[in-house]
């Protein structure tokens, strides 16, 4: 495994001793038995999705549900031949594990692939997972807010925001020259089905594009398909979306007679350039 992160205090370089990451400057970080780290500084109790989310999440990825997502992302990392990769707001890892699988089946080499969340259980989820994979090849997971990264200036080829806040300004920081964003958000039809199935109208998503200082955007296109979602993986679905934390419980009961759920997905991948 090639080290991403450095040490939040001082921003030197890390390296593994035994179960602690420490910097030349002897600020030192446990390695949770899960496999990642802690780089929050101070309290951060509350912060990230809850357990029963990243569970849900974790749950409803298992069964690859959004496969067109993550392939096209790989395709995309891969054509543009980047070696290491942030994913800014990474959740259990889902993405990271689709674009490792990605380089490893095509015989593709890259450096590092770090994820970062303030989720902790999403991040001891994705951890736990790199066990079984050969070290070379692990995902490196801490937990970490992602407007204050702990990564080197000009370190990373490409940042992934999937249904995350964007954080533009820290990208152009942690990004090499000429380095990509790809930022994921939902199409216009993402989820009709779902969302007709709980309420009596419905609206399209908004799609607006956004302009961020110091980014190009070089392309945006949309990807989709038809998904049937079965048995709890629906509960699951509408869990990790913002319409679990909206929605009344008499409408969000409704749910609970399916047993299936067919629905369309469409996403909306915009590809920054840092100019």
């Amino acid at each position: 495994m090639n080290r991403t992160l450095i040490c939040p205090k001082c921003k030197s370089p890390l390296t593994q001793t035994e179960n602690t990451l420490k910097c030349g400057n002897n600020h030192c970080y446990d390695i949770a038995k899960q496999g990642y780290v802690n780089l929050v500084l101070g309290s951060s109790k509350g912060s990230g999705d809850d357990k029963a989310m990243c569970q849900s999440r974790h749950k409803f990825h298992s069964e690859d549900y959004y496969n067109c997502l993550s392939r096209r992302l790989s395709e995309i990392c891969i054509q543009n031949n980047c070696k290491s990769v942030l994913d800014a707001g990474c959740g259990e890892g889902y993405y990271l594990r689709m674009l490792r699988d990605a380089y490893v089946n095509q015989d593709k080499s890259f450096h590092s692939l770090c994820g970062i969340d303030l989720a902790k259980e999403a991040v001891a989820l994705g951890a736990k997972l790199e066990k079984q994979i050969p070290e070379e090849h692990r995902i490196e997971y801490a937990v970490a807010g992602i407007f204050d990264m702990p990564i080197a200036d000009n370190s990373v080829d490409c940042l992934l925001s999937v249904f995350a806040p964007v954080p533009d300004k820290e990208a152009m920081r942690v990004l090499k020259k000429d380095g990509i964003m790809l930022v994921v958000s939902p199409g216009e039809k993402h989820l009709e089905g779902l969302k007709s199935a709980v309420y009596e109208n419905i609206y399209d998503n908004e799609t607006a594009q956004k302009d961020f200082e110091g980014f190009t955007l070089y392309n945006r296109e949309y990807v989709g398909d038809t998904i049937t979602v079965q048995g709890e993986n629906i509960i699951n679905l509408f869990h990790m979306t913002p319409y679990y934390w909206k929605t009344s419980e008499k409408d969000a009961e409704k749910l609970n007679s399916l047993s299936k759920l067919t629905t369309k997905i469409e996403f909306i991948i915009s590809f920054y350039k840092k100019s």
